[in-house]
C-alpha cells in the first residue's frame, strides 16, 4: 500500500501535468484569434490548491480575458455579473 506521502506527491504531479496541457492549450487558441476575438475563462469553483478538499473550496474566482478592451470588465467582482458583462460586451461589437 502506498504511503499517503506518495499518493499526496503523485496527485500533485497529476495536477502539474494537467495544468500544463490546459495552459498549453490556451496558448494554442490565444495563437490563432483574431483581433475582434473574445476568450473568457472562468469556473464556479476553484479546488487546485487544495487538493485534498472534499468540497468546493470558497477560495476567490479567477476570471482571465483576453479581447482588445478588457478593461470593459475590471469591475467584476462576481461570476453572477460575467454573462451580463459578456452580453454587453457583445451587443457593443455589434453595433
Amino acid at each position: 500500500m502506498a504511503s499517503s506521502n506518495h499518493l499526496s506527491h503523485t496527485v500533485k504531479e497529476q495536477i502539474h501535468i494537467a495544468v500544463e496541457r490546459v495552459d498549453g492549450l490556451i496558448a494554442g487558441v490565444i495563437d490563432i484569434m483574431h483581433s475582434s476575438d473574445m476568450l473568457i475563462l472562468t469556473g464556479d469553483h476553484r479546488n487546485i490548491e487544495s487538493s485534498m478538499a472534499e468540497t468546493h473550496t470558497r477560495n476567490p474566482m479567477l476570471l482571465l480575458m483576453i479581447e482588445r478592451d478588457a478593461s470593459r470588465f475590471e469591475h467584476l467582482v462576481s461570476i453572477v455579473q460575467v454573462a451580463d458583462a459578456v452580453i454587453a460586451a457583445a451587443q457593443e461589437s455589434l453595433a
